[in-house]
């Protein structure tokens, strides 16, 4: 008696996991959509340096700036590069990234890197941390479908994933429901 039980519930069991194959392939493809364009995005925030000579495209400001600069040397765009760092002036950064990134590598002042990255631009970094969620929540799903089909879950795929989430700065972005 117990043996036919076992394999009623079996049985079960294995309809309930083929009814919910549509199911849940809809909700996979549902996080895989908006997933898609957040990743579509990360090649426009893949270095702060792409971030901060867009940042003060059509500014005035900025024009302005490289103007005035176009024809400082290294000495004076180095300092120009401090002020900008310094005051997180954007407009400035950015067209102290414009005249060096002209220069040859030998001659700069500053990388456009280290410039760049020394700006701390919120831009960058919120995106930089929103593919980590966005990664982190389809990677959730992933694990979920996984442990449902597998009947249970697997250890190693949750400890990555907590690591995956504790790796997200939750404050730049908003907190913990981001």
């Amino acid at each position: 008696m117990t043996r036919f039980a076992r394999n009623e519930t079996l049985a079960s069991v294995r309809e309930i996991q083929d009814n919910s194959k549509a199911e849940l392939d809809k909700i996979l493809k549902e996080a895989g959509a908006p997933h898609a364009q957040l990743i579509g995005q990360r090649e426009f925030y893949d270095s702060p340096a792409k971030v901060l000579a867009r940042a003060a495209l059509g500014d005035p400001k900025c024009t302005e700036y490289l103007q005035q600069l176009q024809h400082a040397g290294p000495a004076e765009l180095g300092h120009m590069a401090q002020v900008a760092v310094g005051t997180r002036n954007v407009a400035l950064a950015s067209a102290v990234l414009s005249l060096i990134d002209r220069m040859p590598s030998k001659d700069r002042p500053v990388g456009p890197a280290e410039l760049a990255s020394a700006m701390k631009q919120d831009d960058f970094l919120k995106v930089q941390e929103y593919i980590k969620l966005g990664d982190a929540r389809l990677q959730g799903i992933l694990v979920a479908i996984r442990a449902w089909y597998a009947g249970k879950t697997n250890p190693l795929s949750s400890v990555q994933l907590a690591m995956r989430e504790r790796d997200i700065d939750h404050d730049l972005i908003g907190g913990d429901d981001a």
